[in-house]
């Protein structure tokens, strides 16, 4: 199990000690992983200004407001000094968070991005594809989005697997969700279950009689137990700590969550485009708006080259390296471990 080294926090300067702020020093606490508290911030008055005022009225304008945000972000890492972790503070202007984000992670090489999660609207996502939308499809590394009524103290974590999506002994994303999951609940001291679940439909073909109905159900459920069994023992999980279910894997799991008190739901994501998803649609984005728990999206080790395939991350960094010129210089005094 590899031990966490970076990770990024997400840092709102209105509200800083927010439950994605209380997760991250928990683990930083927990895996001695550097923190870096990041704000990602922008005034679009400002860049309006441009070109209709002279450019130190805007220069100045944006360097006020960055230093404004700057104090609260230096506060907090200060306040963390010294808690047995190393500390690092920054703020970036961001004119789009989503590539600030991405910018920052490539940056740092951060193995987890924590922030608070955002529930939006079906109308909402249609039209606009909110931040953590974009983070899930895009971030090239573990994306944690930590909700509103997050316990601060996590006491049960749940890791969903896929049995049938990949060779039940393959180094692969089922692999890695339950080895991220494991890791988790050790640091933060909370009970782990690993669950799978059996996506049966009822079978209404035309010429399909009862039982041939029941056939394909013992077909295809004896296929998924075996797979089941194997996935678990050949990953060494403990017989009290599996559970396997049946259903919709979207409701079911979010019915599982809800029933027995889960604090973290432990996913794969993989990069779908936007045709994917309009055909297959994404449990992982649909579960990340209807369950109350956090949620941990893990991405497979190639997803960095699945992302560069649509975006140029060369090009992504050169761009916010310059829109950072001329930033005031944030002072960090006694951030040490």
């Amino acid at each position: 199990m590899n031990k966490l080294a970076v990770i990024v926090v997400a840092v709102d300067s209105a509200t800083s000690l927010s439950p994605a702020v209380h997760r991250a020093v928990a683990l930083a606490k927990a895996s001695g992983a550097t923190l870096h508290f990041c704000g990602f911030v922008h005034d679009s008055a400002i860049d309006a200004a441009i070109g209709h005022v002279h450019p130190d009225v805007t220069r100045r304008a944006r360097h006020d407001f960055i230093q404004e945000h700057q104090r609260t972000v230096a506060r907090l890492a200060a306040d963390h000094a010294g808690a047995g972790f190393p500390v690092e503070c920054d703020v970036m202007w961001a004119p789009r968070a989503d590539e600030a984000m991405i910018a920052k992670v490539l940056d740092v090489g951060a193995d987890l991005f924590i922030k608070d999660a955002r529930h939006e609207s079906f109308l909402m996502r249609a039209l606009f594809t909110p931040l953590d939308w974009k983070l899930m499809r895009l971030l090239p590394c573990n994306l944690m989005l930590v909700g509103p009524g997050s316990e601060q103290k996590l006491t049960r974590v749940a890791a969903a697997v896929d049995v049938l999506a990949e060779p039940t002994d393959a180094d692969g994303l089922n692999a890695s969700v339950v080895d991220q999951a494991q890791r988790v609940a050790e640091y933060l001291r909370a009970d782990l279950n690993v669950v799978s679940v059996f996506p049966y439909l009822p079978v209404t073909q035309p010429g399909l009689d009862a039982v041939g109905a029941i056939d394909v159900y013992e077909l295809t459920n004896t296929t998924h137990l075996q797979a089941y069994n194997r996935f678990m023992s050949s990953h060494r999980v403990p017989v009290d700590s599996r559970t396997r279910l049946v259903g919709w894997p979207g409701a079911t799991l979010a019915d599982y969550v809800k029933d027995n008190g889960v604090g973290l739901l432990v996913l794969g994501s993989t990069y779908h485009n936007a045709w994917d998803r309009l055909l297959l649609g994404s449990t992982s984005e649909w579960l990340v708006q209807h369950v109350d728990s956090d949620v941990l999206l893990v991405k497979p080790s190639t997803i960095a080259a699945q992302i560069g395939q649509v975006l140029d991350l060369p090009a992504l960094r050169k761009r916010h390296t310059a829109l950072q010129a001329d930033l005031p210089v944030l002072e960090q005094e006694g951030m040490a471990a």
